[in-house]
């Protein structure tokens, strides 16, 4: 019915507000290095600078403040074929991705406290917008990449991506 729709989407709309709003505290960071998402704490990817799949480092754009989660890669022309975007947050939630103001399709994916792939979605387009995409379970971490990471670097549920430290 129509009053359900109007309630679905205000819902939607505060969670985006939540999302996207909330804030974090960014004390008593610490740096990581060569380890596993799972073997860090949950404030100490402060100081990284790349994420690398397997042994194959990316140059990775950090958004851990307000502002930067909330711009994400909206207005960019493009993301480079080893360029990502990582996405941290407090604590572990259903967080949504849309793709407002994007200019190209990404790859999604939503990684849990122990550092997993728990959820991907590939070729999302900007034509999507404004559909709101969320994991199934609730997520730490999300990472952005160009359209046809996921494929070319085989990347699945269950895979495992590793942070290096900035030197």
């Amino acid at each position: 019915s129509f009053s359900k729709k109007i309630i679905f989407l205000m819902l939607t709309i505060f969670a985006l507000f939540f999302v996207f709003f909330s804030d974090f505290n960014q004390k008593d960071r610490e740096n990581s290095q060569g380890h596993s998402i799972a073997s860090t704490t949950p404030d100490s990817v402060a100081g990284v600078i790349s994420v690398s799949v397997g042994d194959k480092p990316l140059e990775t754009l950090l958004a851990d403040t307000e502002e930067t989660r909330q711009r994400g890669l909206s207005g960019r022309k493009s993301l480079g074929e080893d360029e990502v975007m990582l996405f941290v947050f407090d604590t572990p939630a259903l967080y949504g991705i849309w793709m407002k103001d994007m200019n190209f399709s990404i790859d999604i994916f939503w990684l849990d406290q122990s550092g997993k792939i728990i959820s991907l979605l590939e070729r999302v387009e900007p034509a999507t917008f404004p559909k709101i995409f969320t994991p199934s379970v609730p997520a730490k971490y999300v990472l952005e990449a160009s359209a046809g990471f996921a494929q070319k670097n085989n990347l699945k549920i269950g895979g495992e991506l590793y942070f290096s430290q900035n030197n």
